[in-house]
């Protein structure tokens, strides 16, 4: 075996990697570790100062079977200040398993002496957990909202709060939904959600170029956009990226004016938002999540709002610890 650092390797380990079962069925089956998220990331999280590529792939062979992806600044080993976590193809034997991860730890150590990273921040993997107990600093929990998408449209209708479905009962009768997506890409209408979004925004609030990335998601079809028209005139929007399994609620944007006289311009917009992912054939989406000690009243009653599409919820905990 041998552990390679992604952005060392060779054009024949990185076209290996990238073809590889592990990135094609387990790494690729969520966004977060595509290129283009990956990209996207930098340019969002460019006026932090400059992320360096610590991701470590581990190959047996030719074959890489076990990844780390993380991209790291300042003192702490994370992925852009969000915490990393093991991924790996499923292993043959305990043994061919724990020799991977012993080269993994003992590669992420010399990292962190070379850069000086006194922390790293992970999610709840039984690995990272058990090998970094003893040195735990901080313990965070996040609340996740999700909705199934294997169940029927009938049950994911159903499991609507009682309280959205006279608003959704409207918008279906006053609304124009329509999707822009990989098979029916606009650049225009594309274009014109960002536009929409800092008129409702007041300000603009992150560059072209963070755009422009996101459209090329939707060129490969890694995201797709949900615009809904009232009067002609485009009133709310949602941008959802995914992998291959899982679906993410990324921007939502509606018309405030609007939203302040109780016209219900949110709520099938979501909802149809969810269809389209089940009838792309994903699995899961992810409606975002809330830390437990979270004091930002908005973001509160975003996510409240969120909930009322699924009776699913499931906690994550994050974990911080030193080196």
């Amino acid at each position: 075996m041998k552990a390679r650092l992604l952005e060392a390797c060779t054009p024949q380990e990185l076209d290996a990697f990238y073809n590889s079962t592990l990135f094609r069925d387990y790494i690729s089956s969520t966004y977060d570790y595509l290129p283009l998220n990956i990209e996207y990331k930098k340019e969002y999280c460019g006026g932090e100062g400059d992320y360096k590529n610590t991701s470590v792939i581990i190959f047996e062979g030719d074959e890489p079977i076990v990844s780390l992806i993380s991209y790291s600044i300042g003192t702490l080993f994370s992925f852009f200040n969000e915490p990393v976590t093991i991924i790996s193809s499923v292993f043959e034997n305990r043994d061919k398993e724990a020799r991977a991860l012993s080269l993994l730890f003992s590669t992420l150590k010399e990292i962190a002496k070379k850069n000086n990273y006194t922390s790293i921040l992970f999610s709840n993997n039984t690995h990272l957990l058990s090998t970094f107990f003893s040195k735990l600093t901080q313990t965070d929990l996040r609340f996740e909202a999700y909705l199934d998408l294997t169940e029927s449209k009938e049950i994911i209708k159903s499991s609507v709060r009682k309280s959205y479905k006279s608003l959704i009962n409207w918008s279906e009768k006053n609304m124009i939904t329509e999707v822009v997506s990989h098979d029916n890409p606009s650049y225009e209408k594309f274009m014109s959600f960002r536009d929409f979004h800092r008129h409702v925004s007041g300000r603009i609030t992150r560059s072209d170029k963070t755009w422009e990335l996101q459209y090329e998601s939707l060129l490969n079809n890694q995201a797709y956009l949900m615009l809904g028209y009232y009067n002609n005139k485009l009133a709310s929007g949602t941008l959802v990226t995914h992998g291959k399994k899982t679906a993410y609620y990324c921007v939502g944007v509606y018309d405030r004016e609007l939203m302040a006289a109780d016209v219900g311009l949110a709520h099938n917009n979501l909802l149809q938002t969810m269809y389209h992912a089940k009838d792309i054939g994903l699995k899961e989406f992810n409606l975002g999540n809330l830390p437990l000690n979270n004091t930002d009243a908005k973001e509160a009653n975003i996510f409240y709002f969120k909930t009322g599409f699924t009776k699913f919820m499931r906690t994550h905990t994050i974990f911080t610890a030193t080196f």
